[in-house]
């Protein structure tokens, strides 16, 4: 393994602030030069790390079996941990929906050495530090982060969990209703609503079809059944080191750190592995093709189309999934979104791997819809599958998957710093799924174009393979989910939208996407011109301020531009806040194609309106920034209006308008706390009329 370059100090990140009534001067004063930098890449007890990854990585096994990851950085304050075990709510026993998840609440609320309920949040709260967990349905995360000089004591109580819970049967009561909080909150929210639905077209006896969250009901204690017993039995059953890795990241040394573990980890009992059930498909045998339709509580428009492939997991080092993605999701010229928005049928398109499995998963395209769209489903259906099409026929070329590798590779060599809390969750669920030495590698990597890899999930995406769901108001229903109310329609897919799906016609508009013009070459570093450690205001015009700052800490070839356009005319009345909108809309709107790209190739921006006006940022690799730039000025100074685009975009802030006044309670109490206290806020209501 080589060892790492060091940068110059005098070298850094750039940052600009632009304060301005008008654009034009803004162009003459953002070019920047830099000089070299070489990339070498970085290994740590194994572990692929960037170079611009300044922490050292250990990794051990406890003799228990524990999987151990370590990450020591000396300048951090803030020291974080996380567990994660390989098990899940797809593990609930039949008659017990929710067990993973009320356990997991349950281990916060007394150990052994700590058996007050509240005494680790305390520690945790009152030493700058937050902590929670989740419950998936093959993972099970426990997390904190706390002052760096703090983190043996949090260890302390942490270890306790998977050593000696007290799993106190007089809290039960009480923590199943916090429980059943969880669970009571989310009937109104269309994410949770609309997966609830499409588990309804699974195999009843997959993992993914079971109501993970439980409630009052599935965790009720029952005649010569209590819920504490079998808390009891689940935890010794998969609570054991053989099916956790830990990873911990503090300011000691490795060795520091694995002192601190094996004291308090050790303890974890070792249990018994037990032989996994075989896989079950996700979906029934002969159930396919399906058609599903589903009612949301918001004025929601999308159509997903929903493969079942094979898992991805054993070929993250080849990534033929993300090469496919990567080309039926593109927003430039000649993509398929592009296509779909220039007819009116969408408004936003993604593509990518859905749920991800050991054994299977789900490839799935997901086209946010018009109204108008709603009326051309069969269409909409043959521009994707001759999308597909293309790409199997055309589009399985090296130097594609070569711009991909080189565009990972750039990411990953020039990765900017993760929080330690997010760190440490990433690694103690990775070593599951992942060898060691690809644990911060594995989303990067790209070893090369296996074309038979990409032909066979093609091969899978067909009307015959398809579940073909629509989310959308005002359709016809049969039949009411149990737990959430909603409701939806499930039957076969159409037999004539199947045959014309399966000979395409050729669509004139779709062509694969070209060579990415932003991709950046010059990723040099420019030393730094004083040593002001503060933003310095460089120009002073009527109407016009520059500021800049040249972060000397990072050593990266990002700059961050950030622009702030004030104008009384922006937020004076509600008609006019509603026009900045549409302003503002329309610009992004003719803007996607061209960034799209840029955003593939590490430059993104962000145009929005607020109460004084607007603001632009852009950020990333600044060796293309200018270009973006002088697109992005040039389409707000003359914005291109199409009478029918304007019209689909005015229709659209009408929808999120109304769906502001059909939020959950505490967004639109948000809502109302905003404008009580800012001035020029309205309420939806005003805004739409």
């Amino acid at each position: 393994m080589a060892n790492r370059l060091g940068t110059p100090k005098s070298a850094g990140h750039w940052r600009f602030g632009v304060r301005c009534n008008r654009m034009r001067p803004c162009l003459s004063c953002l070019w920047v030069l830099f000089g070299l930098l070489m990339w070498v890449p970085t290994a740590s007890a194994g572990i692929l790390s960037s170079e611009s990854d300044h922490r050292t990585y250990g990794a051990l096994v406890l003799g228990n079996g524990l999987r151990v990851v370590l990450v020591s950085d000396s300048t951090t304050d803030k020291a974080a941990a996380s567990l994660d075990l390989d098990v899940g709510s797809g593990s609930d026993p039949n008659d017990r929906e929710g067990l993973a998840h009320l356990l997991e609440h349950m281990l916060f609320l007394g150990t052994d050495r700590y058996p007050t309920a509240g005494e680790y949040q305390e520690f945790i709260r009152s030493r700058g530090g937050n902590h929670n967990a989740y419950t998936s349905v093959d993972h099970t995360n426990y997390y904190f982060d706390i002052e760096a000089s703090h983190l043996a004591g949090a260890l302390d109580r942490f270890a306790r969990f998977f050593v000696a819970p007290t799993l106190d049967s007089q809290l039960i009561a009480s923590e199943r209703s916090v429980v059943h909080a969880e669970y009571s909150s989310k009937q109104e929210a269309d994410g949770r609503r609309i997966w609830v639905a499409r588990r309804q077209a699974l195999d009843p006896a997959h993992p993914q079809a079971g109501f993970a969250v439980g409630n009052e009901e599935t965790l009720a204690d029952r005649l010569g059944d209590r819920v504490a017993d079998d808390l009891q039995a689940f935890y010794l059953q998969h609570y054991h080191a053989g099916r956790m890795v830990l990873a911990v990241l503090g300011k000691e040394s490795l060795k520091v750190l694995e002192a601190m573990v094996r004291a308090r980890f050790d303890e974890v009992p070792v249990g018994t592995s037990h032989a996994l059930p075989d896989p079950v498909a996700l979906y029934g045998a002969d159930t396919m093709p399906l058609w599903q339709i589903v009612e949301p509580k918001k004025e929601l428009r999308q159509l997903s189309f929903i493969f079942p492939v094979p898992s991805i997991r054993k070929l993250y080092a080849t990534k033929p999934l993300s090469y496919v993605a990567n080309l039926l999701g593109h927003e430039g010229p000649g993509s398929l979104f592009t296509a779909l928005k220039a007819k009116g049928w969408a408004e936003n398109l993604s593509a990518g791997s859905g749920m991800v499995r050991d054994a299977e998963g789900t490839f799935e395209i997901s086209i946010g819809l018009t109204p108008t769209g709603l009326d051309h489903i069969e269409s909409i259906g043959e521009m994707v599958f001759d999308a597909i099409r293309q790409v199997r026929v055309h589009g399985i070329e090296a130097w594609r998957y070569a711009e991909q590798k080189q565009l990972a590779k750039m990411q990953f060599r020039f990765q900017e710093a993760v929080e330690p809390i997010t760190l440490t969750r990433a690694l103690a669920a990775r070593w599951h799924e992942y060898p060691l030495e690809d644990l911060l590698y594995a989303g990067y990597r790209y070893d090369e174009l296996v074309k038979a890899q990409v032909i066979d999930y093609l091969s899978r995406m067909t009307p015959e393979n398809l579940h073909l769901l629509l989310v959308a108001p005002g359709q016809e229903t049969d039949q009411v989910d149990r737990w959430y109310g909603v409701r939806y329609r499930l039957t076969q897919l159409p037999k004539a939208w199947v045959a014309a799906w399966r000979a395409p016609s050729h669509v004139t508009a779709l062509s694969l996407p070209v060579m990415n013009p932003f991709v950046p070459n010059d990723f040099s570093l420019r030393e730094s011109l004083d040593t002001t450690l503060h933003p310095v205001r460089i120009v002073i015009e009527p109407g016009f301020d520059l500021w800049f700052d040249h972060d000397l800490e990072f050593g990266l070839p990002h700059s961050s531009l950030y622009f702030s356009i004030r104008s009384s005319q922006a937020r004076g009345n509600a008609h006019q806040s509603v026009l900045t909108e549409l302003y503002i809309a329309l610009v992004n709107d003719t803007l996607s194609e061209l960034t799209y790209p840029a955003f593939l190739a590490g430059v993104d921006f962000k145009l929005y309106a607020h109460r004084r006006g607007f603001s632009l940022r852009i950020e990333g690799f600044n060796d293309r920034q200018p270009q973006l730039l002088e697109a992005i000025l040039d389409r707000l100074a003359e914005p291109v209006i199409e009478p029918a685009r304007f019209e689909r975009l005015r229709e659209d802030l009408l929808i999120r308008l109304r769906n502001r006044q059909r939020g959950d309670p505490s967004h639109r109490a948000m809502g109302v706390l905003h404008r009580l206290l800012l001035e020029r806020s309205w309420p939806p209501s005003e805004l739409v009329t």
